[in-house]
């Protein structure tokens, strides 16, 4: 207490403040009381009935910690600034809507122990309904995409067989999540989704290899990635991912389980490549050399020209332009010297389609796999299945396992292998698990595979395929 010019103790006032300035919102500094006794402060916002814009009646709001009070002073003059007296218009319903809202939140702020304002809430509603992009289906954003994708495919920007495999998977996603607005999409539909193919996502309703798996939920959350970047939804549903996550839905790169699979035995690849001889295809023969023992992808040795097959030079090499290699990387592979043996058998022209086609990608790659079908069904490597075709007992890229794990046996060198591969240099998983594939002895017979000293050379070339 303190003492007046009378003697008499007087009551020390609390403080008020007007908050916002100006504004007729009073903050005012209330002492805590029971049965009589006090205990500390807390802060009570007033709102006057002018403000409000109803007469007789005012607002009163009382926090622990001032900084709440005066947040909930502005978040109020703010509100009836946009507001006031036109409250009376607002129409019942609206009005009845907005008390169940306030009870909603209430209730979440009580349970979660958090001090949610109605003004945010309604303005994080309002950025995720209605993203500065507009609202966009999953459907619209793919054929986005796809329009993108086929204008750099028509500039020879992008492979014809990376643009087949967006459409065909992003096809399958589109069944499932098409009609969706992006903004709308859960990560946990995306997981639910994701273990469904990975158990029966196949033809036949078995499950998905753990590669297709991870192939589709890449090209899912390349979707989503361009969808948030577009602005079309407020956030991408993949960033809620942990890595564990991942692993679990397709794994990463790294979890690649290279103890499981096929390469060829020297003996194999040593009657894989009599079997090419003998069937008189010297592009066939000349595909099978480069994927064996340079390592280079189906999908690129079928693209390649002779004139970029430099066997001849001191140091012979393969030239692989960006715009017939994967991820565009052009690189050059060396040419070891049995695999030079193998391609004189050719009697290589200075230029020209190693493997002639119709132009048409696709139809021109399922010609090429039924051949080499018939090369791998002569060298009796598979087997004939129930309905009486051939079936091989590894994948198309197997033939480039099998030249990384000989390779890296031979020269016990990641970065060099990597580089021949035209992978990244920092991939040393993938190459400590090839490491484990073959002995080094093993991998010197492979790379010392040569023809037979009486094999001609051939000089009939195939036709290009009709059509």
């Amino acid at each position: 207490m303190a003492a007046s010019k009378t003697g008499r103790k007087r009551k020390l006032k609390h403080p008020t403040w007007v908050h916002p300035e100006g504004s007729g919102i009073k903050v005012a500094e209330v002492a805590n009381k029971t049965g009589g006794d006090s205990f500390g402060v807390s802060y009570q916002v007033r709102v006057p009935s002018k403000l409000l814009g109803v007469p007789g009646k005012r607002e009163f709001t009382q926090y622990l910690t001032k900084a709440d009070a005066f947040k909930h002073a502005e978040d109020r003059f703010l509100a009836l600034k946009g507001l006031g007296t036109q409250f009376a218009a607002v129409p019942p319903a609206v009005q009845r809507q907005a008390a169940m809202a306030w009870g909603i939140l209430s209730k979440h702020n009580q349970q979660a122990g958090i001090n949610l304002h109605l003004l945010d809430v309604v303005e994080a509603g309002i950025r995720a309904l209605c993203p500065e992009g507009g609202r966009k289906t999953l459907s619209d954003v793919v054929a986005e995409l796809l329009n993108g994708k086929e204008a750099r495919h028509a500039a020879g920007k992008l492979d014809s067989s990376t643009l087949h495999d967006f459409r065909v998977r992003a096809k399958k996603i589109e069944a499932e999540f098409g009609s969706r607005f992006v903004g709308d999409i859960q990560h946990t539909e995306i997981a639910a989704w994701l273990r469904k193919i990975q158990k029966e996502g196949g033809r036949e309703g078995e499950g998905l290899s753990w590669r297709s798996v991870l192939n589709y939920r890449l090209i899912l959350s390349g979707i989503m990635k361009h969808a948030k970047a577009r602005q079309y939804c407020h956030a991408n549903p993949f960033d809620r991912f942990t890595l564990e996550d991942l692993k679990g839905l397709g794994g990463t790169n790294d979890d690649r389980n290279l103890d499981d699979i096929n390469i060829l035995s020297v003996d194999e690849s040593r009657r894989l490549l009599n079997a090419a001889l003998e069937s008189g295809d010297t592009g066939m023969l000349a595909t099978v050399v480069l994927r064996l023992f340079c390592g280079i992808r189906t999908a690129e040795v079928c693209k390649l020209d002779w004139s970029e097959v430099h066997w001849l030079d001191a140091k012979p090499y393969v030239h692989i332009p960006a715009g017939k290699a994967k991820k565009r990387r052009i690189r050059h592979v060396d040419i070891p010297e049995n695999a030079c043996a193998w391609l004189k058998l050719c009697n290589p022209p200075a230029k020209g389609a190693i493997v002639p086609g119709s132009g048409n990608a696709r139809k021109d790659s399922k010609a090429y796999c039924a051949r080499f079908q018939s090369i791998t069904k002569a060298a009796g490597i598979g087997r004939e299945n129930a309905k009486g075709g051939w079936e091989s007992e590894w994948e198309s890229n197997d033939t480039r396992h099998s030249f990384g794990s000989y390779h890296y046996a031979l020269h016990g060198d990641a970065l060099k292998t990597a580089a021949q591969m035209g992978h990244k240099g920092s991939d040393d998983v993938l190459f400590a698990h090839y490491r484990q594939l073959v002995r080094e002895e093993a991998a010197a017979e492979f790379f010392g595979i040569l023809p037979d000293p009486e094999a001609g050379k051939l000089t009939t070339f195939p036709k290009a395929a009709a059509g």
